[in-house]
């Protein structure tokens, strides 16, 4: 069967591939407004979105970051978090907000929405608990993996793709959703 990945991430477009062992459709790109008041509204809105232009499932997630020091936020608001899309500008005003924090516990977030038609929708979740670093750290990733630290692995940054791929929230949403694939015949392995 195929799969559109419904996100114009190019980050994500990777990581996904890699992480699930498949290959995707790359169809024409759509721009989706993101105006869920969750993570599994957001992805219902782009994978809906994508099976509707194409009627080809579709695959979507929404990812963030959820800090309790700042009562859950960034949240949904992860991407644009400081009024613009630039990981440097949404890390600074993270690190900023988080000055004087002793509580720095967050953990990262995705839902993945598979959507194979109007009654046929599944949603996965993955989490990965971390803290706020103090400072960005140089390195692989992009959103917030330069301040994500993991206990006795340091900045999600630092780790290789292969080990991130194995431990991250996407991943272990994914390692959901390519389960059900499975299960339900939709994919070989």
């Amino acid at each position: 069967m195929n799969f559109l990945l419904a996100t114009l991430n190019t980050y994500k477009i990777r990581e996904i591939k890699t992480i699930m062992g498949l290959e995707f459709l790359s169809l024409g790109k759509i721009s989706v407004a993101e105006t869920g008041k969750s993570y599994a509204a957001n992805a219902y809105l782009k994978a809906k979105a994508y099976y509707d232009q194409y009627h080809v499932a579709s695959i979507a997630d929404d990812s963030g970051l959820m800090i309790r020091a700042l009562k859950g936020a960034p949240g949904i608001f992860s991407q644009r978090y400081s009024g613009s899309s630039s990981d440097l500008a949404n890390n600074l005003l993270v690190l900023k907000n988080m000055e004087g924090q002793k509580n720095r516990q967050a953990k990262f977030v995705c839902w993945i929405c598979l959507y194979l038609g109007e009654h046929d929708v599944h949603y996965f979740k993955g989490t990965l608990k971390g803290t706020i670093g103090h400072s960005i750290t140089s390195g692989r990733g992009f959103g917030y993996d330069s301040i994500f630290e993991i206990a006795g692995l340091g900045p999600l940054s630092t780790l290789g793709d292969e080990q991130k791929n194995q431990i991250s929230h996407r991943a272990r949403a994914c390692a959901k959703l390519k389960k059900y694939l499975i299960k339900r015949s939709l994919i070989n392995v």
